[in-house]
């Protein structure tokens, strides 16, 4: 292919994702239908959403981090703290009792369960190898099983909502469709102008 026609397709394939993210970037990161029904699990900041659990899981690993470079004290409790810190979260997280917890004993788990990554680096790091991979191995075998059972209980949180089945796109996915539809548009019209081929 010639180096003309390359660059243009990287030029295009990166308008494109530029494109998405200005009409994606005020949804993409809230996870979950912006309605009233789930308006407690999505922060807004300006207009844009932010999933509540993915924001305090960011910051509880940021802190962590923050935390084994500069308190020297957890690193040298490190041995009990990884484990017990993780281990707490994931009994205290397990589905039947997770949704049960006010929305800020939620925020401290997912904090916690944040924080446990950099946490458990700082273990394996200072040469606790053994130890470091009893903790991944049980903490993903359990996060794993939390997994399965979220999955199902998300395919039913929406089938109690009035608007469930309704042909017209439901309150919490508005904006959603309004901005896919903008970027269909522009994306065309952005295809066109570009000259590329539709066989590639």
């Amino acid at each position: 292919m010639p180096l003309n026609l390359s660059l243009n397709s990287q030029i295009y394939q990166w308008k494109l994702k530029w494109l998405w993210l200005r009409h994606s970037y005020s949804f993409r990161w809230a996870h979950k239908p912006l309605c009233q029904r789930f308006s407690e699990d999505v922060l807004t900041v300006g207009h844009v959403h932010l999933c509540r659990s993915c924001t305090f899981l960011w910051l509880g690993g940021f802190i962590g981090l923050l935390g084994c470079l500069l308190v020297p004290p957890l690193r040298n409790d490190i041995l009990w703290i990884s484990p017990l810190s993780l281990f707490a979260t994931l009994l205290l997280s397990a589905p039947g009792v997770y949704k049960k917890w006010p929305r800020w004993v939620r925020d401290g788990l997912r904090f916690s369960l944040g924080a446990a990554l950099p946490l458990w680096l700082c273990l394996m790091l200072m040469g606790y190898y053994l130890l470091g991979a009893a903790t991944v191995v049980v903490g993903l075998g359990v996060w794993f099983l939390y997994s399965q059972n979220r999955k199902k209980r998300k395919m039913q949180a929406c089938e109690s909502c009035p608007e469930y089945g309704q042909p017209q796109v439901c309150s919490g996915c508005t904006l959603q469709a309004s901005q896919i539809r903008l970027y269909e548009t522009k994306a065309t019209q952005l295809y066109l102008e570009s000259g590329q081929s539709p066989f590639g």
